[in-house]
């Protein structure tokens, strides 16, 4: 896995100089970077990664009016991030949610989406706050 890395930052680096920063394929050399570094127990530095695949993918949901392909999957990759991390599931579930605010994604656009990806989605919080 020491082998992988250098070369999944160096894949990183080129789709982000020939695609730009918010593209899709960007979005996914950032979930591989990430579940690298989770594999190798770096919950930390593949945190930020992962938010920030996260964001691209809604970004890209948002902008299209569809759910991107690797979305649901990116989601639960997330969310499980951040039960490793030792966030509750009540937690973690908000964490997702803020994530839909933060792309300008609206309530009644994300809330479902999520719950449909997701599967048992707790945003009676996410509804509350």
């Amino acid at each position: 896995m020491a082998e992988a890395e250098p070369l999944l930052r160096r894949a990183l680096a080129i789709d982000e100089a020939s695609l730009g920063p918010e593209h899709p394929d960007v979005a996914r050399d950032l979930n591989n970077l990430a579940q690298l570094l989770q594999a190798t127990n770096r919950l930390a530095e593949a945190q930020p990664l992962s938010r920030r695949m996260l964001l691209i993918l809604l970004a890209f949901t948002r902008d299209t009016g569809h759910p991107h392909p690797s979305l649901g999957p990116a989601l639960s990759n997330y969310r499980a991030l951040a039960l490793a991390l030792g966030m509750s599931t009540s937690e973690a579930d908000m964490r997702l949610v803020s994530l839909g605010a933060d792309v300008g994604m609206a309530p009644a656009r994300w809330q479902p989406l999520f719950v449909e990806l997701l599967g048992e989605f707790a945003l009676k919080q996410g509804a509350d706050g």
